[in-house]
């Protein structure tokens, strides 16, 4: 009975040492860990080999079991494992050796490597207020059948910027990041470095007045009466306008990002007796502290034709221009995490992140009425700066597919929020002279969905 003790005992150490290695195979090997060779002082201090094998036991009946070449004991408990096709001559390595389990997938595959990069088009659309943004309108009462002086019509045309338009802009991000080291937690540590932009989201109006009155600047806009101007100093009464609003973004993120990774592979049996080696799905957490710094650029050109020219008999014969550049630079540092559900095959994970900046705000802006003999009929600009505190918010779902271990498809929904900025529709007050004032109480939303590829070598 010793020598099947002895038996069992070295099968089960053997199948753990094997399963052991199996895990670690796909690891790279860490010199550092291997241990040094045995000096002959140590090899004195162990007991002759013939003392460390078992001597044959004789069984209940009084007779031994004789041993066959290869070290197969013969009426062993392995003889009864013969039907099943395992091969035991040779010995027991060739026993262990003859039942591997089948690779299926594993988590040591994933995010394996030194560095890793990611590409993403966002296909992203802008809110900026919650309703249109009207400049000029020409509202006056007239009449569906003037023949018959029958039914009275009120008719309005509105030269306004869409809160919500031009719509979706498509924009590049990159994210390039390095491995550190990973952790007695499971955890990687990494560095890495995230740029998108150079998106340019674009409006585009024109309106010609139907009437003699021609068009006229809303009211709310139209502020030269807290200056006490005399003169017309707008663009009210003006044949036709026409406006163009460009606004673009550029976001730069460092980060120090802590990444949980999968558990170990687990063991599956399948119901035809095979065992296989499977990725265990595990419940992931991240988190990432870094610096951030966001520029938003906007610039407004607002042209008139056919203003009132109060120099030549009030005839339509002035024009009329104003121009706004805003320049919005953020700096601060940022909070993130993220939580996901990590399988062999893909992952879905949700992300946040958001700090507080410091935004410093340049605006100029001028605009001017020029007469037909080239005379000033107004004029008014602003060159100012100043200094506030925003927010930035960013939040996602982004679910990914393993091509290969070291390869995914990528694709997410994705919201950023700014607040606390100057957009270049609210700094027009055709306030003549020079009006320091800002308005930077604007803030501005991205929604959209993201599509890319991802990865590690």
């Amino acid at each position: 009975m010793k020598i099947i003790r002895a038996l069992a005992i070295t099968i089960l150490l053997a199948a753990n040492s094997r399963g052991a290695a199996a895990q670690e195979t796909l690891v790279p090997p860490n010199s550092g860990a291997i241990l040094p060779p045995m000096s002959a002082e140590g090899m004195s201090d162990l007991p002759p080999v013939s003392e460390l094998i078992p001597s044959p036991v004789d069984s209940d009946e009084g007779e031994s079991l004789p041993l066959r070449e290869g070290g197969r004991l013969e009426g062993s408990m392995l003889e009864g494992l013969a039907p099943l096709g395992v091969n035991f001559d040779g010995g027991f390595d060739n026993f262990v050796g003859s039942c591997p389990a089948l690779l299926e997938s594993s988590g040591t595959w994933l995010r394996r490597g030194f560095w890793y990069a990611e590409l993403d088009a966002m296909l992203l659309n802008r809110q900026w207020d919650k309703h249109d943004w009207i400049l000029a309108s020409e509202n006056q009462i007239g009449t569906v059948r003037p023949e018959l002086s029958q039914g009275s019509v009120f008719v309005g045309n509105q030269l306004s910027l869409g809160s919500g338009k031009p719509g979706v802009e498509a924009l590049p991000r990159v994210t390039v990041g390095a491995f550190l080291f990973r952790d007695a937690d499971n955890r990687d540590h990494n560095a890495e470095f995230t740029w998108f932009g150079a998106g340019e989201f674009m409006q585009h109006g024109e309106l010609t007045a139907v009437g003699s009155n021609g068009l006229q600047v809303t009211d709310f806009i139209d502020r030269s009466a807290l200056s006490g101007a005399q003169s017309n100093p707008t663009f009210d009464g003006a044949t036709s306008m026409a406006i163009d609003y460009n606004h673009t973004l550029d976001s730069f993120e460092f980060n120090y990002a802590v990444k949980r990774r999968m558990r170990r592979d687990q063991m599956v049996l399948r119901p035809d007796g095979q065992w296989v080696r499977q990725a265990n799905n595990t419940r992931t957490l991240a988190f990432l502290a870094g610096l951030r710094m966001f520029n938003i650029r906007e610039q407004l050109n607002w042209d008139a034709v056919g203003v009132p020219d109060s120099a030549n008999n009030g005839a339509n014969t002035a024009t009329g221009n104003y121009r706004v550049d805003v320049d919005n630079d953020l700096l601060g540092l940022q909070l993130g995490g993220s939580f996901g559900l990590e399988t062999g095959r893909w992952s879905l994970l949700g992300h946040a992140k958001m700090g507080a900046y410091l935004n410093q705000i340049d605006l100029n802006s001028g605009f001017g009425i020029t007469a037909n003999d080239g005379s000033d009929l107004g004029s008014g600009g602003t060159n100012s700066t100043a200094d506030t505190l925003a927010t930035v918010g960013q939040f996602g779902v982004t679910g990914r597919w393993h091509l290969r271990p070291n390869m995914s498809l990528r694709a997410g929904v994705e919201m950023l929020w700014v607040d606390s900025i100057a957009v270049a529709p609210f700094q027009v007050n055709f306030i003549p002279g020079n009006y320091p004032s800002i308005s930077q109480a604007a803030d501005s939303v991205y929604m959209g969905v993201t599509m890319g590829w991802e990865s590690y070598w």
